[in-house]
């Protein structure tokens, strides 16, 4: 008595098929979540300290608690200002003795600001909002809605 049963058989179309198939999927996979998959790197809370040395008296209103700051080279957020602190800038002048005279300069102060940000630690430093390099020892650019400051990084947290 013959069988009615049908066999499947493959062939090689077939197994290319199935591969390519897989290898797309794979690939669609991949390409939205390698960056999250090779990045050990998480996003956290950042607080750092910078100090912007003889700044004008005028542009003092502009470093205030709760100002944004950004980044004038990527536009990058660089965090929200926690507090500031100021004194009057000295400088050291010396005499015609040969002798170091401390001056203060006149409407001039040394702004000494803590702020935090979103972002990740690195081998070389701080990347704030992902795209914005900041270390200990770094002058960088800050710009606030008033204008652009020269900030000192004193510290990471």
């Amino acid at each position: 008595m013959p069988s009615t049963e049908k066999r499947i058989r493959f062939n090689i179309l077939d197994i290319i098929i199935i591969i390519v198939s897989v290898a797309l999927i794979t690939g669609i996979f991949f390409r939205n979540n390698i960056v999250e998959m090779l990045s050990e790197d998480t996003s956290g809370n950042i607080t750092y300290t910078f100090v912007i040395k003889e700044l004008d008296g005028a542009l003092l209103p502009g470093v205030k608690p709760n100002t944004l700051l950004s980044d004038p080279e990527s536009g990058g957020e660089m965090g929200r200002i926690l507090s500031v602190s100021f004194e009057k800038s000295i400088v050291n002048e010396t005499a015609a003795d040969g002798s170091i005279m401390s001056l203060e300069k006149s409407g001039f102060y040394d702004v000494t600001v803590r702020v935090a940000g979103n972002g990740f630690s690195s081998d070389t430093g701080v990347f704030l909002d992902g795209v914005v390099l900041i270390a200990p020892g770094m002058n960088k650019q800050i710009i606030t809605e008033i204008a652009v400051y020269e900030g000192f990084i004193l510290s990471i947290d």
